[in-house]
């Protein structure tokens, strides 16, 4: 059944969260050159968890690698299967994890350095987070109505060769785990090589295609060759655990007639010369400047 209308309006409505749940995956290289960087995350938790332990946030944090060299029956990959392989009690960090989820996470991190040299983190994900393994190995990580979110961390191109033929599939398949009305409940971030080489091992290739994923589903991009990890984690940790400020709009409007309301009341789209939301074409979005993020239960 359908409707021609004149002058047609379309009204999308989105509600902040009044306390985020966020499920958060990092896939790590476990490749021969990533040791340090390993290292580097596994020090610098406690300023990516920051600001979900400040709000008493509800999270559940996992691990999985780029390797998916061996078979499953080998033992040797991780397959998208959550470490520890061996310890289902601390395969899914929450805030009650015991001694401490900053202890928990800093072993699961260091995945060692023996992982494929072909890094597939983008297929890693995708087995992580589908069947079977989502509802037997890695049960208990996915809540349907949390917010979803990939951290990919490699100094090499993605190069998954597998269920998928294009990186738009695999966007595509993450974003419509929470529903195609729903994309706003995804976000991917990537921790790559962007226009320098570093690593342990002195080489690696800029991550291109994590990149893409991230910036498509409105996610953060961090240099790996950072200086400092504990800066580059606290800005991942806003984009994880802050409240939204993009929101995926389900039809695309002409630009200049988009309107935006907080709780009923309408909000320019710039004050004092400061803009306080823009809609981007590209994303099909509307995002808001950090001091205009809508607040929680609006």
């Amino acid at each position: 059944k359908g409707t021609g209308m004149v002058d047609a309006v379309q009204t999308d409505i989105f509600h902040q969260v009044d306390k985020p749940e966020v499920d958060i995956l990092f896939v790590v290289d476990d490749s021969c050159s990533m040791s340090d960087e390993q290292e580097s995350i596994a020090v610098n938790f406690s300023s990516f968890i920051e600001f979900a332990t400040k709000q008493n946030l509800d999270y559940h944090i996992a691990v999985t690698t780029t390797d998916l060299e061996d078979s499953f029956s080998s033992g040797g990959s991780e397959n998208g299967r959550f470490v520890p392989l061996d310890n289902p009690l601390n395969r899914v960090i929450t805030p009650q994890t015991l001694p401490s989820p900053n202890e928990v996470f800093s072993q699961n991190v260091l995945v060692g350095t023996e992982g494929s040299g072909t890094e597939q983190g983008l297929e890693a994900a995708y087995l992580a987070l589908s069947d079977p393994l989502i509802n037997t190995h890695n049960a208990g990580f996915l809540r349907p109505d949390s917010h979803l979110s990939i951290v990919f961390v490699s100094d090499e191109e993605d190069q998954s060769d597998g269920t998928f033929s294009t990186v738009a599939d695999y966007l595509n398949f993450f974003q419509n785990i929470k529903g195609f009305r729903n994309t706003n409940l995804f976000s991917a971030n990537a921790i790559i090589l962007l226009d320098s080489v570093c690593g342990s091992g002195g080489g690696g290739t800029e991550g291109l295609r994590y990149k893409f994923v991230a910036e498509s589903a409105g996610g953060v991009v961090e240099p790996l060759c950072t200086p400092d990890w504990s800066i580059s984690l606290q800005n991942l940790g806003k984009q994880v655990f802050g409240y939204k400020s993009q929101f995926f709009l389900t039809n695309y409007p002409e630009a200049d007639s988009v309107k935006v309301k907080i709780d009923g009341n309408e909000m320019q789209q710039k004050q004092d010369n400061q803009t306080l939301w823009s809609y981007d074409t590209d994303a099909n979005s509307v995002g808001f400047s950090p001091f205009a993020i809508p607040e929680p239960g609006s």
